[in-house]
């Protein structure tokens, strides 16, 4: 297997509240966007920018897991791999020093 080439970290204490947000990015974020051409995400909404990042991603790692409700981060975690079925999912604690891994699965292992 490759080398992953794509991080994407996830706070599993706000995720799903991000994702079921119906609000609009912030507007700095749009005026910014609008003078960056690589911006190509600057009109799009929480949840479109948040699926497009967890699909591209080789690793997807969640950070704070354990400050996480025990039923949220297992719907977290299914609807990760409904999104990227091929991603690595690891959980991280948010402590400081870096945090270390505090439970891990690898799609795609044999």
């Amino acid at each position: 297997r490759a080398a992953p080439k794509l991080l994407c970290v996830i706070d599993a204490r706000s995720f799903l509240d991000e994702w079921e947000s119906v609000d609009a990015l912030p507007e700095k974020v749009r005026e910014a966007g609008k003078k960056d051409l690589r911006a190509h995400l600057s009109d799009k909404k929480p949840c479109e920018i948040l699926a497009e990042c967890v699909e591209s991603a080789d690793v997807i790692a969640l950070s704070h897991s354990e400050a996480a409700d025990a039923d949220e981060l297992e719907m977290l975690e299914a609807m990760l791999r409904e999104l990227n079925p091929c991603a690595a999912v690891v959980r991280r604690s948010g402590a400081g020093g870096g945090g270390r891994a505090a439970e891990g699965s690898t799609a795609g292992e044999d």
